[in-house]
């Protein structure tokens, strides 16, 4: 059943109004707590450096391979292209959790999609998503 709310609040149905918004508030708790639980990772197109971000799309950790360049430019142009997969991952993931844990729920939803999908287009270069050869 879809969540849909009450055309008016009256005393006659207050209680059942107060139990959906509760209800509601409960399964975005889950799905709130579900995203704080991600970890994604990306990795360079070489694989010279992966970066793993947690659920609020922050870098816990960076690894650089062997072969990857001692060149600053080079390291920054990797590191940045690592972050960005792993911030598309982490919107990925953030997607199936709420597609699982809202299904009933379009508005709530669509809005954490929504959100997940503009915190990405602010924070990653496009062109760092394409499955190309490191430059």
């Amino acid at each position: 059943m879809s969540y849909q709310p009450p055309v008016q609040v009256t005393a006659d149905n207050l209680d059942q109004v107060a139990d959906d918004y509760r209800r509601r508030a409960q399964k975005a708790d889950v799905a709130g707590d579900r995203v704080l639980l991600i970890r994604a990772t990306g990795r360079s197109a070489q694989g010279l450096v992966e970066v793993t971000v947690d659920g609020s799309a922050m870098v816990v950790d960076v690894q650089f391979s062997q072969g990857a360049s001692s060149a600053p430019a080079n390291l920054g142009f990797f590191l940045k292209q690592a972050h960005d997969r792993a911030v598309a991952e982490w919107n990925r993931q953030v997607t199936v959790i709420a597609e699982e844990e809202l299904p009933d729920d379009p508005q709530l939803r669509d809005h954490m999609v929504r959100q997940s999908a503009a915190d990405l287009a602010a924070h990653v270069d496009p062109a760092n998503l394409d499955e190309t050869e490191d430059e």
